[in-house]
Order: structure tokens, then C-alpha cells, then sequence
């Protein structure tokens, strides 16, 4: 630690009006003032680059921490992430501005914020940043007037890399590429980020534009599954990923859970509608899906109207840091039950060996197609539903 400026003051506080100050790799220029009882802080900072990870809480810096200050703000468990028993009686008015910030393991370009605060609670008031090619805005509180800290976070993302992004959270190849936006409003209870992830609640609506689901191509899976139906073959050649226009959701999260009812994915000439789940502290997700195959001019394969009347589902589950080829399946039993409902809505009343004897083809290629045991279990619920 360095630092040059004028000092002026008394015993109760003092003031850095022209202040030079190097931590570190970091440099800041501005000014600061404190009471030195620590229940006043207030600056106005320029800084070159900063990386919060370094100082949070840990083993590390609660063995240096050895007196005053820092005695009391390391006091707590060392995963700690703010020092609750400082905010508590702490006034604080701070604007700062950064080339490059890093904190949780994000990097922040340019960022800029405000912060006010008093009585235990503080306020950011204004936050805005450079964030993987788009940009972060947000507001937020944290009140440490209670025993337990209590946060609300209002973010704004557009037009974010979704891919670098994941991979800086995850520290794994990203499933995803494309851009990103989202908003809502949060809250959560709790100071380490395990406790923060398991008490998080709240709401979000996100999109992301010009992506793909990597590493797995749904339109293949459905073009080939359509042609096995109808007896027939694929001879195109298929991306490796699969390519989307719109992948829209709105998210609600409860104690952690992420669950959404209206997912929605637009690919060429299929749309995919569905539901899911992720569990933010394990990273276990389930998740449905609905696709329907349109006629559009750029349909990934064509299909006979009567089969696009029935949706193809798809089940994708695991966990996020399992190999991704393997999330995702055609789920069978779903299709199967879809396929009964339209025959009893097609055929009515009107149920008669006719019926069954023209639609004996069909279920022996479903027999062959979807395996001798499936195609069993369909021909039987057809049997009880033509009796």
C-alpha cells in the first residue's frame, strides 16, 4: 500500500482532499474523508483496475487480520462475504468509477457506481457497466440493521455473450451461445453465497437472441424421428448445434428454485414450447418441451399434416456440469399418450375394426421404430380404447 495527499482533520475524523492511492496492482486518484470511529465513510474515486476477489473474507486474509478495523470486520465465519457488525452502524456515501473491475469471478468493463447509506442499510443507487460485449445496470440494498442481511437487486442485462459469460460462472464450456437480455427484481437473505443462492427469490424475464444450444442438434433429432415414423430416411447434412431465432422464458425463483412455465424456442421451421426447473445450490435442472414441426419456407424437414398436429416431446435433465450430449431424449410415453388422444378426438363415438385394421400399418412401424415394448404398450391402449 502507497498513497500521497494533503491530510486535514481533528480526533474525530479526517480527510484525503487530493488523494494518490496504489493497493496493490491497483491505482486510485480522488478523495476520502472517515470518522475515525469507523461510523462515517464517504470518497469519490478513479480507479485503473481492481479485483474485489482478493479480498473477500477467506483463510487467507483472516489470519492477517490482526487488529482494529479488520479485526472486527474478519470477527465473523471466514466465508463471510460483507462484514455485517461494520455496515451495522456505518454512514456511507461513495461514488467510484473503474476501468476494469473483477468480483464472483466476472469481469466488469468501465463500470460505475453509487453508494449511500445509513442506519444499516445501504443503498446502491446507481450501477452501470460494460459486461461481456453489452451492458449491466442495476440498483440494489443491503439492510444490516437485522441479524440476518437482507438484500434486494434490481439488474438490467442487454445484449450480453451469453457463452463467455456461463463460463466465467461455471468455470465449464458453456452449453449456449448467443445474446443475451434480462430484467427483475430480487431478493435473498444471508451473507455467504451459499446462503444466497438457497434464499434467493424473486422474478426474471429473459431472451436470448442468435444462439444455439451446442453440441446437440433438436431439428435433427426430430427431422430423423418423423422420417422413422413415416418409413423413410434423412440425406441432408445437420449442424452439430442446435441453431435458434428466439429463446424467450420468464422465471419464477423461490428459495433457490428456478422454475419457469412458458419457455419458449423458435427454431427454422420448428417451435418448441416447455416448462422446467433448476436448483441454483445443486444444479440439477428438469426440463419439458413441446416441439411442432410448422410449415414454414425454411422447415427443417417437411412432414404429412396429420403427424404435425401431434407435438413431439422432448426431456432434457441432469446436471449442469454432466456431459451435455446426454440431457436431452425424445420422451416416448408422452408422445405415446398424444398419439391416443388424437385418434379418441379424430374417431369419436365411431370406433370400429375399420379404424383399427387402417391404422395396423402404422403401429407395426411404431413397433419397429420405437421398439418392440413401447409399440406393444401403444397397440394395447389403442385395443382399450377402440373397446
Amino acid at each position: 500500500v502507497a498513497m500521497t495527499s494533503p491530510i486535514e482533520g481533528d480526533a474525530e475524523q479526517f480527510s484525503l482532499p487530493r488523494l494518490s492511492l496504489v493497493i496493490d496492482d491497483s491505482t486510485f486518484t480522488g478523495e476520502l474523508s472517515a470518522a475515525l470511529d469507523g461510523s462515517r465513510l464517504a470518497f469519490d474515486l478513479a480507479g485503473d483496475q481492481l479485483s474485489l476477489d482478493r479480498y473477500l473474507p477467506g483463510e487467507a486474509t483472516a489470519e492477517q487480520a490482526s487488529r482494529g478495523l479488520l479485526r472486527s470486520a474478519f470477527a465473523q465465519s471466514s466465508d463471510s462475504l460483507l462484514p455485517q457488525s461494520v455496515l451495522e452502524g456505518l454512514a456511507l456515501e461513495g461514488d467510484l468509477s473503474i476501468d476494469t473491475l473483477i468480483f464472483a469471478g466476472l469481469t466488469f468493463n468501465k463500470p460505475s457506481l453509487q453508494l449511500r447509506g445509513d442506519d444499516g442499510v445501504h443503498r446502491l443507487t446507481a450501477f452501470e457497466s460494460g459486461f461481456y460485449e453489452g451492458k449491466l445496470n442495476a440498483t440494489g440494498q443491503v439492510d444490516a440493521s437485522e441479524s440476518v442481511l437482507e438484500w434486494a437487486f434490481s439488474p438490467t442485462i442487454s445484449n450480453v455473450q451469453v457463452a463467455p459469460l456461463i463460463e466465467a460462472m461455471s468455470e465449464k464450456t458453456s452449453p449456449l451461445r448467443g445474446r443475451f437480455d434480462l430484467s427483475g427484481e430480487l431478493t435473498s437473505l444471508g451473507n455467504t453465497r451459499e446462503a444466497l443462492k438457497s434464499n434467493l427469490n424473486g422474478q426474471l424475464t429473459a431472451r436470448l437472441n442468435d444462439g444455439a444450444i451446442l453440441e446437440t442438434n433438436i431439428s435433427q433429432q426430430m427431422c430423423e424421428l418423423v422420417a422413422q415414423l413415416e418409413g423413410e430416411g434423412t440425406v441432408r447434412e445437420w449442424h452439430d448445434d442446435t441453431r435458434f431465432e428466439q429463446f424467450d422464458g420468464t422465471f419464477q425463483i423461490s428459495n433457490g428454485l428456478v422454475e419457469s412455465d412458458d419457455l419458449l424456442i423458435t427454431l427454422p421451421g420448428i417451435n418448441v414450447q416447455g416448462d422446467g426447473e433448476l436448483n441454483l445450490s445443486s444444479l440439477a435442472f428438469d426440463t419439458h418441451a413441446n416441439a411442432r414441426l410448422v410449415d414454414t419456407a425454411d422447415a427443417a424437414c417437411s412432414v404429412n399434416p396429420r403427424l404435425a398436429q401431434l407435438p413431439l416431446p422432448m426431456r432434457c435433465e441432469g446436471n449442469l456440469s454432466d456431459e451435455r450430449s446426454e440431457w436431452c431424449r425424445f420422451d416416448r410415453e408422452v408422445f405415446q399418450t398424444a398419439v391416443v388422444d388424437l385418434l379418441r378426438n379424430e374417431a369419436g363415438d365411431r370406433v370400429d375394426e375399420e379404424i383399427e385394421e387402417r391404422l395396423s400399418d402404422s403401429l407395426d412401424q411404431l413397433d419397429e421404430r420405437l421398439g418392440e415394448e413401447a409399440g406393444q404398450k401403444l397397440r394395447e391402449g389403442l385395443r382399450n380404447l377402440f373397446n
